[in-house]
């Protein structure tokens, strides 16, 4: 009786289940060892060095005097330590991008495609779903690094680790 029950709920099943989902699924079983190393970037945006955003913004042929307008936002940037009801000299920022600014989470992600893009140069994926290799996940400033071995992972860590 149940198995004629999953038979009339399988094509339905099949067409609402995501493909990411392939546990329980006959053929689709995982079969690769799977490592991972979960990177949370604390005050991320308080560590986006500026001139490594202009940087990849032009490598990545942003328009020049777009960049001009947003590096003007922040060249003009300064800051002040306040401390026991006193407020220090003002400096000028050369990192960080505003909290709370519409811009910043668009800067953030373009400057994590310089770290990202560093710390898997020599990182070719050896996990892969389909014939797609997968590298890295990435929700914000949480990423979750992808390898099928120990070595690979902690050659990623130290990519990361050296690109910033």
């Amino acid at each position: 009786m149940i198995k004629v029950v999953l038979n009339r709920l399988k094509p339905h099943a099949e067409k609402i289940i995501a493909e990411e989902q392939t546990g329980f699924i006959p053929y689709l079983q995982y079969q690769q060892d799977l490592h991972h190393v979960f990177i949370d970037f604390k005050k991320a945006f308080d560590r986006v060095w500026h001139e490594a955003l202009w940087s990849t913004m032009r490598k990545y042929n942003i328009n020049s005097n777009l960049i001009s307008v947003i590096a003007n936002l922040y060249n003009r940037a300064t800051s002040a330590v306040f401390c026991n009801n006193n407020i220090g000299e003002w400096f000028r920022t050369t990192v960080g991008v505003r909290q709370g600014c519409l811009l910043s989470p668009t800067l953030f992600n373009i400057f994590l495609v310089r770290i990202m893009t560093d710390a898997l140069e020599d990182h070719f994926g050896t996990v892969s779903i389909g014939d797609r290799p997968i590298t890295n996940l990435r929700f914000a400033d949480d990423i979750d690094g992808l390898a099928g071995n120990v070595c690979e992972l902690a050659s990623l860590v130290d990519n990361r680790d050296a690109s910033g």
